[in-house]
């Protein structure tokens, strides 16, 4: 009875239903991803236990948010349609979420002020040949921001990592630096805004992991990122994927300036005035110290094998980090990275 009541179970995850609230979700669209990874490996045992009740409660509780609320997306589309034609100047601009990845309205700008706490930077230098922008983004509510990172390969063409909303001043900066060859979107995460910038860039191949091409179907990718370097990045970058981990992160390490590039490896936020992330942050332990949130370390469902490739990676002997979410590392780098992975 109980193999058969989880065949079903399975089944409906696995099924059109589920795909459907997917591409429907006004939360988060990575929100579904992680319950429907997450769902089964927890509510697979048989009998009452709490990683059984854990599993249901995780499913239903993403059924009964996302339902109700994909009413409220398709009530806002007008209005996101009526922003769109706003006679704003010099560029400006007014974005009222996204169609299909759900409603980001913490990000809309007027001008170069963001309507949100955080605001995009300017392209800023952070090593030889390697630039980097902050972004506001969302994820589930939280205010985490996300970044962009350029590396000038030693051809002199451009490789731009972790995509973000390109503003007439970063994609300025950007074009001022060289040709963009190559759009990576380096885990299944960190691709909200690879069609804008491929949109930008038409003639740069875009890379991405197996498991993110088969889920973004909308997107052309030239190239299935692994650990293996493309011959343009050969002689510049080492690469190794996170295994292990729902993730599927390849990191990036630039040995000519000892430099590690990285999405959700760690996070580094010393403050936030955002009321829910800093609470957030600070009942996780993880505010002011560099870290991966407890709730977080859940995407790591075989840490054998996820050992194994963070033990790899501090090998590498990088002195500074990029990262997607918080501050740069600049000081003591391997040390705060070795220390903010020893959970695992």
């Amino acid at each position: 009875m109980a193999d058969t009541t989880q065949r079903k179970i399975r089944s409906w995850f696995d099924g059109p239903a589920s795909k459907r609230l997917s591409q429907t979700s006004v939360i988060d669209p990575q929100l579904p991803v992680i319950v429907m990874r997450l769902r089964w490996p927890l509510a697979r045992h048989n009998g009452p236990s709490f990683f059984s009740f854990l599993g249901w409660v995780s499913a239903f509780a993403y059924i009964g948010i996302s339902v109700p609320l994909r009413s409220a997306r398709t009530a806002l589309l007008p209005l996101n349609h009526a922003a769109a034609k706003l006679p704003l100047a010099h560029g400006e601009r007014f974005r009222l979420g996204a169609y299909g990845e759900g409603l980001r309205a913490y990000s809309a700008t007027i001008g170069n002020q963001p309507l949100s706490d955080l605001a995009m930077t300017a392209l800023q230098p952070f090593a030889q040949n390697i630039w980097t922008a902050l972004a506001p983004h969302s994820f589930v509510g939280l205010h985490i921001g996300t970044r962009l990172t350029v590396i000038r390969l030693s051809s002199g063409k451009l490789l731009l990592h972790s995509p973000i909303p390109l503003s007439i001043e970063v994609r300025s900066a950007i074009d001022a630096l060289g040709p963009v060859a190559h759009i990576v979107c380096p885990n299944l995460f960190h691709h909200m805004y690879a069609a804008e910038t491929a949109a930008a860039y038409p003639r740069a191949m875009l890379h991405g992991p197996a498991a993110l091409q088969r889920k973004r179907k909308d997107l052309r990718f030239d190239a299935v990122l692994t650990d293996q370097p493309h011959p343009d990045w050969r002689g510049d970058l080492e690469l190794l994927t996170i295994e292990g981990c729902i993730l599927g992160e390849t990191v990036f390490y630039h040995p000519a300036t000892r430099t590690l590039i990285a999405c959700d490896l760690v996070e580094n936020f010393h403050q936030s005035p955002h009321w829910l992330t800093r609470n957030y942050l600070r009942l996780g332990g993880i505010l002011g110290r560099v870290s991966w949130h407890p709730l977080l370390r859940m995407a790591y469902r075989d840490r054998k094998r996820a050992r194994a490739c963070i033990d790899a990676l501090l090998a590498w002997p990088f002195e500074r980090v990029v990262l997607a979410h918080g501050d740069l590392l600049t000081d003591d780098a391997h040390a705060l990275v070795r220390e903010g992975m020893a959970w695992l």
